[in-house]
């Protein structure tokens, strides 16, 4: 009893001296320290006083223009300190999104090659991103892009390297070379399967986490670049599944209903495409209408059936009831020329014909009071899926104004 009562004595001492302090230093300039430090010439105080003045909740054009004045004293200078990398950066991206300075390309490329030649990471792949940005034919743009990430890549940046192996695996802007983008997929994968694939939470990346894991299970099942090996396929795609891949996990569907480098077994294949179809695969999403259709491992469910295959073909229960409706819109949710390595799960047209009919067919057979459990439940999916986590994490509150 006695020690609580000098416990909450004590912070009771401390909650008097911290308010007594707090008021005596109303008046005070809180960023003085910072301010007679980077007068000084020390680049580390004048990029942390840059970024807490444009910490101010709505900072003044007075306060903007002299938190830019202070980055290009910290950023303008020779050497490679890490103040230096960090102001040369953040002018970039400045520039470069018209933040604060007005939109200019230009400076906005000198100063990501100044921190690229610091080693900044991210400048290196911004970069790159500029120079690949055309398509077509490889051109000296995509040269120096294809070179900006091997510099990002050796320096141990997972997304250049997912980035090489993508590029290697398609062609254009370098050889269409399966060993090779074999070789980068092996560097990354490790580390993009540090984080969660779906959704694809922060750090976001341009590429999906899983992405590295998908393409070498794929070369491994398919034989590309690589022996056909369907041991490693699957250890490829149960890695990616863990991280809740649902490109991943359709592949091990397939691999189980076929007993491909597995024993047949569809009640396992079902789970898988049951998961892949929750995030919104479309090609499990098919399959679980194909095995609700059929009574293939479930119970035979028409509403089951026609609640997949809508959300497979992307169509309202509207459109496939309407004669014509529907089929407008095939392109939109197929891949006319589909490469063996996309992992976006729209179906081939062939499919889409077939998945489209069977929903016509099962929308005529249903009575309006099915046809209305079917929309709900359609409607249910898609508010889980489109209003799920995976966002990336507010941004800390700006400071207010003395």
């Amino acid at each position: 009893m006695i020690a609580r009562m000098l416990r909450l004595s004590l912070s009771l001492i401390c909650l008097v001296l911290s308010v007594t302090v707090c008021h005596a230093d109303d008046g005070a300039d809180p960023l003085q320290a910072l301010r007679n430090a980077a007068g000084k010439n020390d680049p580390e105080a004048q990029y942390s006083l840059a970024i807490e003045i444009l910490r101010f909740c709505r900072p003044t054009k007075e306060q903007q223009d002299e938190a830019i004045r202070w980055l290009r004293a910290a950023a303008d200078r020779p050497g490679g300190s890490q103040p230096v990398a960090k102001a040369q950066l953040r002018l970039a991206r400045f520039y470069d999104a018209g933040t604060y300075t007005g939109k200019d390309t230009d400076e906005a490329l000198r100063w990501y090659r100044r921190a690229a030649d610091n080693l900044v990471v991210e400048a290196m792949v911004r970069l790159a991103e500029v120079h690949l940005a055309k398509k077509g034919a490889p051109s000296p743009d995509s040269a120096a892009g294809v070179e900006w990430l091997q510099k990002a890549a050796h320096v141990g940046s997972p997304e250049a390297e997912t980035w090489l192996g993508v590029l290697y695996a398609h062609g254009g802007a370098v050889p269409r070379d399966y060993g090779e983008s074999r070789k980068w997929f092996l560097r990354s994968a490790p580390t993009m399967l540090n984080w969660s694939c779906w959704p694809n939470n922060w750090p976001r990346r341009r590429f999906g986490n899983c992405l590295p894991a998908e393409y070498l299970g794929t070369f491994f099942a398919e034989g590309l670049g690589t022996p056909q090996n369907d041991d490693a396929a699957r250890l490829w795609f149960e890695a990616a599944s863990r991280k809740y891949s649902p490109y991943s996990d359709y592949s091990l569907g397939m691999m189980y209903e076929h007993g491909k480098g597995v024993p047949a077994d569809i009640a396992k294949a079902l789970v898988h495409y049951r998961a892949s179809a929750q995030r919104n695969f479309g090609l499990a999403q098919y399959q679980l209408g194909l095995a609700y259709l059929r009574g293939d491992g479930v119970p035979a469910d028409q509403i089951e059936a026609l609640k997949w295959f809508a959300l497979a073909i992307g169509q309202p229960l509207m459109a496939i009831s309407l004669p014509g409706q529907g089929s407008r819109n095939r392109e939109s949710n197929t891949e006319r020329n589909r490469e063996p390595l996309d992992f976006r799960g729209k179906l081939n047209a062939a499919a889409y014909d077939d998945a489209f009919s069977k929903a016509v067919e099962l929308s005529r057979t249903l009575d309006p009071q099915q046809l209305a459990k079917v929309d709900a439940s359609i409607r249910a999916f898609e508010l889980r899926y489109f209003e799920g986590p995976g966002h990336p994490p507010p941004a800390p509150p700006c400071r207010p104004h003395r």
